[in-house]
């Protein structure tokens, strides 16, 4: 998977880093990041004039967000818990306060989409907003 100039772009904007454009070379952020209303207005310009609930129709808020790090790594076990997430084609990258995040190995290669996991429901297939791929989700934050 080759990723876009623009999301290396993105998480080195984050603190992270990435010495090549594949998945297994990206040393993704450390620390907690939310998304800002502020950030959305100025990157998606069609969503500036919005409320902060129609803009949540268009993306979906991001809170507490913390990337898996190699020194964190995912937790053990999770392929059994994510019982509808195959680790095939399903690659874990972060969680926040609600969700688990993966980024999808069968999609486009250089801005792959990312679904999402609901804390309580972990045996669930993960689900995908239209539009919401792993550039978007980098920008918000």
């Amino acid at each position: 998977m080759n990723l876009s100039t623009e999301i290396i772009q993105q998480i080195k904007r984050l603190g992270g880093s990435a010495s090549e454009q594949e998945l297994k070379f990206i040393h993704w952020p450390i620390g907690n990041f939310n998304w800002s209303l502020a950030r959305i207005r100025s990157q998606f310009p069609h969503l500036a004039s919005m409320g902060e609930y129609e803009i949540e129709d268009h993306i979906h808020p991001v809170r507490e967000l913390t990337f898996v790090t190699s020194n964190s790594g995912f937790w053990n076990g999770w392929i059994e818990d994510f019982k509808g997430t195959n680790p095939a084609r399903f690659y874990p990258f972060s969680s926040d306060e609600a969700y688990f995040y993966f980024i999808d190995l069968t999609g486009p290669s250089n801005n792959p989409n990312v679904f999402y996991v609901d804390h309580e429901t972990t045996d669930e297939d993960p689900y995908h907003p239209d539009s919401y791929t792993l550039e978007v989700f980098l920008k918000v934050l």
